[in-house]
């Protein structure tokens, strides 16, 4: 924006008048943003041979925090089939005796689990 003024200046007794002197008015906004922070610049002059009036800046930080949503472990019923080492316990019918001893054993069975991840 550009107007103009009038002076009057007294130099030695006399009075001189200066019309129509060009005085600048102008505005300097900006915003700079990343992603976690925000910073407003204003700058505003004026006059005569213009000079800075005025400098204002705001700084904002945001602390943002990302929310990491997890998938619920699934667990419902399963069956299971294994075959391992144990102590087994066998009778033996025809010759009426009982004994125990190491073995390899063959199991299953169903129950409550879900999958390991």
């Amino acid at each position: 924006m550009l107007y103009t003024d009038t002076f009057y200046i007294k130099e030695s007794g006399d009075t001189v008048k200066l019309d129509s002197i060009p005085m600048e008015c102008k505005l300097y906004e900006d915003t700079i943003k990343t992603d976690s922070t925000s910073t407003e610049i204003k700058i505003e002059y004026s006059g005569f041979n213009a000079e800075i009036n005025n400098i204002w800046l705001k700084h904002n930080y945001f602390n943002q925090k990302e929310i990491v949503v997890k998938e619920p472990k699934k667990v419902g019923w399963v069956w299971f089939v294994g075959i391992g080492p144990g102590i087994d316990v066998h009778v033996d019918i025809p010759t009426k005796t009982v004994g125990w001893g190491p073995a390899l054993v063959l199991s299953g069975g169903v129950g409550i689990g879900g999958t390991i991840k």
